[in-house]
């Protein structure tokens, strides 16, 4: 029986808010003049969203031109994280390679095309990983993507780490437990496990998948 474990991205394996910011605030400088308009705060609301959905939160502004400002920001936003490394949450690699040697690694995100690629261009981290699918590549939602994952990959048995509310709908959704990265950005309702520290997961693994 194929075991993995599934991961969201963003407030679980990274912390890559700062360089969202810095980047998507160069693309609004450029069209507008005005510095430094995104805040930690408009960032941190938006994560785990579907790249239209944030385009329409962030850059209604921009009127018929909404989608077309917000996709450069996206692509700026890959290209920026890959020469400008972010916070991989404490104990991530460690604990990841551990669980590597007995299950398959994957992640699954909301993000645009290129983010997860840059991620690993950005940590070199993707050897961890045997596979990923996101929001951008097939206009999926997360809980379509996480099966599709398990069926790609004849995974038979697996689990969703993820920090978020919009996480464990999804997981449930997919029908498979849900883990809650709860050292991340938000929060769950009722979570097959709870994560105070990635290297829980090590135990969490064993009782969930075996």
């Amino acid at each position: 029986m194929k075991k993995a474990i599934i991961f969201d991205l963003d407030g679980t394996i990274w912390d890559s808010r700062q360089g969202i910011k810095d980047s998507w605030n160069e693309i609004y400088e450029k069209h507008t003049g005005i510095k430094n308009h995104f805040t930690d705060e408009k960032i941190s609301g938006v994560l785990g969203k579907p790249m239209t959905e944030i385009g329409h939160i962030l850059f209604s502004e921009f009127g018929d031109k909404e989608q077309e400002v917000a996709t450069e920001a996206y692509l700026h936003e890959n290209a920026y994280l890959c020469t400008h490394p972010q916070i991989v949450f404490e104990g991530i690699v460690e604990t990841l390679e551990r669980l590597k040697e007995k299950y398959g690694l994957y992640i699954v995100s909301n993000c645009q095309s290129g983010y997860i690629e840059a991620f690993y261009e950005c940590m070199g981290l993707q050897y961890l990983f045997e596979d990923q699918g996101c929001w951008g590549d097939n206009k999926l939602m997360k809980g379509e993507n996480i099966k599709l994952i398990m069926k790609k990959n004849n995974i038979e048995k697996a689990i969703y780490v993820g920090d978020t509310r919009g996480d464990e709908i999804a997981t449930r959704e997919a029908g498979i437990p849900f883990v809650h990265a709860a050292y991340g950005f938000g929060v769950a309702e009722s979570p097959d496990a709870v994560l105070n520290d990635i290297k829980e997961l090590v135990e969490v693994g064993e009782q969930l998948l075996g």
